[in-house]
Parts: C-alpha cells; structure tokens; sequence
C-alpha cells in the first residue's frame, strides 16, 4: 500500500513539474507590459521568482494584474538589512517591557553607533521570493471578497490601498496572517457591516488597546511589520505604520499621508486616511487623538504647507520636480510621494512675481532649526512670475531658486489670508512701528493647550495666616499664558504677609515653574520661600523655588495646591512667577536678533537685544516677515508677522478645511 502511495507521490509531482514547464515554456514574457519587461531584466537572478508568481495567476485574471501591478512597480522598493538592525531590535524589545518613556544607557548607545544607510540594501525586485508575494496576494484578496465594505472598492484603489506588502524601506516579511488573527476575531465580534469608517474607528480601538511607549532616540529604517508587532516601541511613524499594518491585515483600505518639513518645527508628520466606502473621500484618522469620522474633518492644530500620500506605484509628476537635486533628503526626493493638498485644503493656483531669471522655481519655509530656507514643492516660472498650486492658506512661503544644493530667495514671501487672496509681505521700510516680541517659536498645539486651558482660571493668593481665610489675590490668570516670566508688582506693598498659595483651575493638574518673591521693585532683596506640605516620592516641589525656570514642579494627582510660607511675616513688593512654560518664550536676560525678509536681498538684521522680564521691544518695517533669534542659545529661529499688535504665527490663522465639511479641533493632551 505504501509503494502505491509513493508511487501516486511522484507521478503526481512529475505531472506537476512538466505542467508548469509546459506553461513557463507557452508563456511568452516579452509580451508582458513594459513596466513588467523592465522588472524582469532588472531582477537578475531572482527572475525566476517574479516569473514564477506571473505563471501561478495565468489562469486568474484580476489577481494576474495585481500581481502585475506589485512587480511592474517594485523597482525603487528596498529594505535595510543587518545584524546592526538585530541589535536594535534587542533593544527596543526591552525597552517595550518597561512600560515608560525609556531612556537609553550609555552602553545601548554605545552598540547602536552607526548609520543605517550603510547597511546592506536588498532590493525588492532582485530578493523577494515568490511565497511571500502569493501569500500577500492571496490574503489581500481574501480581504477584498470577504470584507462587505469592499463591494465597490476601484481595482486601482485596491492595489494601492489593501495589496501592498510593505510601507517603505523595511525588512519584508510574511506579516498578514499574524496581524490578522490577532485582530480580525475582535473586530468580527463587535462589528459586522458594511461601514469602512466605523470598522477602522472601532480597529483604531483595538490596536490602541495595545499601546506603542514612545521613544525617539533611535534612527533607523522603518521597522518590519512582525518587530513592531512583538515590540512596540517608537515615534510616530512607528505607530502609524503598526496600525497600517493592522488596518490592511483586517481588510480595511488605508493609506499614509504626511508632511515632509512642517511649518511649526521643520520635522516631518504623518497620519491614516480610510478611503470612505460611501463618500469615496479619504477621511485622516490615526494620531493626536483623531478618530475617523465623515460628519468632520479633524485638525491636529498643526500646519501642514503640502501634504503627501505615501504610493506604492511611482508617481514620476512630483520624483522629476527634484531628482536633479541631490541634496534633498530621501524622504523628499521620493518617487512614491503623491501630492494630495487639495483634499485637505480645497484646489488654489498661486501666482507671485519673482525677480531671477531661472528655469526652475522652488515653494520653500524657513527652517526653524537651521535658518535654512526648505524645499517644499516645485513650481512654474514664465515671464518672471512664479506659479504654485494646491497651497494651505495661512502658511508663510518663500519662492527660491537652488544653487549648489542650496536654496535662495526668488522674491518676497507671500501668505493666502482667510479672505483667499495672496498677501506678498514686502517690507514698506518708509514706516516702522513699535513691536513688543514674548516668542521665538509658535505655541504647538500641546503647549497651546497647556498653557490656556491648563493655566486658565489658576490663582495665586498671599495670606497673613495659614487659613487664608482674609487672603489678598496677588494674580488670577484669565487668558493664554503669553510670556512665562509675569513680574507682579503688589498692590499692598506695605501690608506683611507669611503664606503664598497657588490653585491650579478646577479639573486641571497644578504645574509651577518658579515662584519668586522680592523686598523690593529692582528684585535685589530675594525673599526666602519654603514649602509647606509633603507630595511623595518622586516630586520635586524644590523646583519651584531653585531659581530655574526651566525645572517644574508637577504635583500629584488630585493636589490642586501648594503652599510657600516664609518663617516670619514679610512686606512682599514683587513677585515673579512662572506657572508653566516651554522652551520658546523669551528668555529673561537672552541676547536676541530681530530681522525682517527683503526679498532677494533675504533676512535683514535691524536690531540686537538684550531681553529683560520675558519680552523684547524694538522697531520693524510694516508689512514684513520677521525673524527673530535667541543669540544666547542659538536652537530655534522662528518667522512670523505682526497683526493687532501681537506676532501672527501660521497656528493663529487657524484651519482651512474643504467645503461641505464641518472642522472638528483635536485639543488633548
């Protein structure tokens, strides 16, 4: 019985092997689509394995042409490989156990010393085998037949959206399966429509339920699906491509859109959007707090210039604006980069008169950490007028031409205003105002939230006795935190007093930066505070009197007071206090440079200035783009204008959203 058995085996593989010989041999690979014909001869050695996946689909049309679809756009696609990536992966896997922003020893750095672009890179179309595209294929196709919001998914959204088996320079591996049994039983059992939108919100639930600890002190390679799958750890282009990873595995159809340099601090950010099944839009969802919805769209509060849309197929339109410029970083320079502007902010063409007769015009911002101009997007040149398209309003830009990888002003920047119309900000240097300057940098969308709805309502009272029972109120914060240095003269300078407390709002978590008080008004008789009250281990009530601004105290939960008492009664003039602050205010007794653009001509410096109680006055053109420096720690340089007497930053023209659609602000901690 046994040799008839085996006898069965082999005449069955020998039938096997002359099947497939008969079709390779019928199957005539020059007359497959040039993208296809292309791939093959680049594939060297692993032909055999692209040609093998063409073979296995020749009897199943709809999967032939995905298949066509990941081979015909597989050049470009690489990962990073290594036994230095290993390492890292060590790593991250003990951090994940600990549960807390981690902070990497000496000796961990010390093994992850390199850079990873040195590694071995494998390209896609000369490594990958064969199973690992079938089982891709085969999978999403499950997903695309199995999943009823899928019905009436586009065949070219489907291959963009659902079939592609990696997000960018990562290790490929054989991801699907292990995401899909982890979540797809959970998702079933609490959702069984045809609603794609509602499928990803309650998803997002689930993955988050698994949260990614943050840590950013790691530079490498996007991450392979099962490493953040087992460790999840990482910044936020690790949890986005987690939760891609997952979305896809489970038949939801997503994409990741981002910016490249951001307005507000020169990074770049990224996010999901779902291909709504009903509307046809792409709904954001996937970070800060945002959830998918189609009644709204959701602000992150961050400005965002141009936006992208990560591709697998290459998309030649935005790679030839820049593929010249060698200098830009891969991530800009990227052919599977997909301008996708206008769905966040409505079609715009922009036209400004630029004063270079060059062929190629470059969209810029002024880097907040460099000072360097960065490239953005491209644009068109003709009779010294530069023409830009899909722009998010409220954005400061700068037309400039490239020189030895390097970008220069064309012309004077411009901004749209909420009214749409483009505002060129040449200086009218005929009239200057006065100008009274609190920051370098604009409030971030945490901080805005911090320092407004965080410190809104806060009191600060001095008291003869401890029950405060007949308290004076030396200071009541009614409005977001401008400065983080508040010099309060007090209006009893005469009467003594032995208590200050400080109530954070009601509901709101009670932070101090510094609390100081004064004998008198030029602050040379410094007062001694103690605190009164024991927080626990782990508080350090002490920084709010070390004499740095920079230390907080941070009390615990459910503490909305802390106590300062001196040991005898005291007559109190002044009183410095910083309930919270970060790291962009002006800083007491810094060294500042204020300039404003002159178009070609760039930044012109007008003053120099030595700042005093957490601001600076000076004089600047009207109309202009100003800059201005901290000199005594040269970190950031930030650009705004002046409107209603206080510094216009691009947050403070707020959101622009296409119409018919309600804006929803995300403002959480």
């Amino acid at each position: 019985m046994k040799r008839f058995l085996s006898s069965l085996l082999i005449k069955a593989i020998v039938i096997a092997s002359v099947a497939v010989a008969t079709w390779s041999c019928s199957h005539n690979f020059d007359n497959e689509p040039p993208e296809i014909r292309r791939a093959l001869d680049k594939a060297g050695r692993n032909r055999g394995q692209l040609e093998k996946v063409l073979l296995h689909y020749a009897n199943d049309s709809l999967r032939l042409e995905a298949a066509r679809f990941l081979i015909g756009n597989m050049s470009g696609h690489y990962g990073y490989d290594g036994s230095a990536l290993d390492s890292v992966e060590s790593v991250l896997a003990e951090i994940s156990t600990r549960r807390i922003n981690y902070i990497l020893t000496d000796s961990m750095r010390e093994r992850l010393k390199f850079p990873f672009f040195l590694l071995p890179r494998l390209d896609d179309v000369r490594t990958l085998k064969a199973s690992v595209l079938i089982d891709n294929i085969d999978q999403a196709f499950e997903m695309l037949e199995k999943r009823p919001w899928n019905r009436d998914l586009p065949f070219e959204d489907f291959c963009e959206l659902l079939l592609p088996y990696c997000i960018g320079d990562e290790r490929w591996t054989v991801w699907r399966k292990t995401y899909y049994d982890y979540y797809a039983p959970k998702l079933d059992s609490l959702y069984q429509g045809d609603d794609v939108v509602e499928a990803a919100r309650i998803l997002q639930s689930l993955v988050s339920e698994r949260p990614m600890y943050y840590n950013d002190e790691l530079v490498t390679p996007h991450r392979d699906a099962l490493s953040l799958f087992k460790s999840r750890v990482g910044f936020n282009r690790d949890v986005i491509d987690r939760l891609l990873y997952a979305m896809r595995a489970c038949g939801i159809p997503v994409a990741i859109d981002q910016v490249i340099v951001t307005p507000y601090s020169g990074a770049s950010h990224q996010w999901l959007v779902v291909r709504d099944n009903k509307t046809g839009r792409y709904i954001p969802f996937g970070y800060d707090g945002m959830i998918p919805s189609r009644d709204s769209v959701q602000w992150d509060m961050r400005k965002k210039g141009k936006v992208f849309r990560t591709t697998y197929a290459q998309q030649p339109e935005h790679f030839e604006r820049f593929q010249s410029i060698r200098s830009l970083p891969v991530k800009f320079n990227n052919p599977f980069l997909k301008d996708v502007t206008a769905d966040y902010f409505g079609h715009n063409v922009v036209k400004v008169p630029v004063y270079a007769a060059k062929s190629n015009i470059f969209l810029t911002i002024q880097g907040p950490a460099t000072g360097r101009l960065r490239a953005i997007d491209g644009g068109e040149i003709q009779d010294s007028v530069a023409t830009f398209t899909d722009l998010e309003p409220g954005v400061y830009y700068i037309p400039a031409f490239e020189h030895r990888a390097s970008f220069y002003p064309g012309g004077y920047p411009f901004v749209i205003e909420n009214d749409g119309k483009v505002k060129i900000l040449e200086p009218d240097t005929l009239h200057w105002e006065k100008v009274k300057l609190t920051r370098v940098m604009p409030y971030s969308r945490l901080v805005l939230h911090r320092l407004a709805d965080g410190v809104i309502g806060g009191v600060l009272e001095a008291s003869a006795d401890s029950t405060f029972d007949h308290a004076d109120v030396v200071f009541e914060i009614s409005d977001t935190l401008r400065t983080n240095y508040w010099e309060i003269p007090m209006a009893f300078p005469d009467k003594e007093y032995q208590y200050l407390r400080y109530t954070a709002p009601e509901g709101r978590r009670l932070v101090v930066a510094e609390l100081e008080a004064y004998g008198d008004m030029e602050k040379n008789d410094t007062l001694q505070l103690r605190i009164l009250g024991s927080f626990g281990k782990g508080f350090t009530p002490q920084d709010m009197i070390d004499g740095d601004i920079t230390t907080t105290f941070t009390a615990p939960e459910g503490v909305h007071s802390v106590t300062l008492g001196f040991d005898t009664p005291q007559k109190i003039k002044k009183i410095v206090f910083s309930p919270r602050n970060d790291n962009f205010f002006i800083w007491h007794d810094d060294e500042y440079e204020v300039s404003y653009h002159a178009g070609i001509r760039g930044w012109i410096p007008v003053d120099t200035i030595l700042a005093k109680g957490g601001q600076i006055v000076t004089r600047v053109p009207r109309g202009a783009l100003l800059l201005i420096r901290d000199l005594t720690n040269p970190t950031y340089a930030g650009s705004f204008t002046m409107k209603g007497g206080k510094q216009w930053w691009p947050i403070d023209y707020g959101r622009f959203n296409t119409p018919d659609v309600k804006l929803q602000i995300i403002d959480n901690e």
